[in-house]
């Protein structure tokens, strides 16, 4: 199979994925999703804690990966992610500039400083 030379795998893992034995790791999830063209998989998109989840799984990160990114614990992440736990404004902050997404600040450009100006939409 193309799919599994290409991301260096066996081909019963591809198996086992497709008759939901096991999952494919997180690492692999922007691999496979190239390969495809398309998110093999739905997302919501509705909160907060969705376009984390949904931003982390398309670039492979795991919680820990991003917690130690935004300097917080893995549990944060994960609470963020279960909508159990609502960012701070310096978290959104944080969010916005790792992710390099904007899906809950506005963000506008200073014609003066050439800067941008982040806000915190209500």
């Amino acid at each position: 199979m193309e799919l599994a030379k290409r991301i260096r795998i066996e081909e019963t893992t591809i198996y086992n994925w497709k008759n939901n034995r096991s999952k494919p790791k997180v690492y692999l999830l922007p691999k496979i999703i190239k390969f495809l063209k398309y998110v093999p998989f739905e997302l919501a998109n509705e909160t907060i804690g969705d376009k984390i989840f949904a931003y982390r799984k398309e670039h492979g990160l795991s919680r820990r990966k991003l917690a130690k990114l935004l300097y917080v614990d893995q549990t944060t992440i994960r609470d963020c992610e279960r909508n159990k736990h609502n960012p701070s404004k310096k978290m959104l902050v944080k969010i916005s500039n790792i992710l390099t997404i904007n899906p809950f600040l506005n963000c506008k450009k200073n014609a003066i400083t050439n800067s941008h100006i982040i806000t915190v939409e209500n």
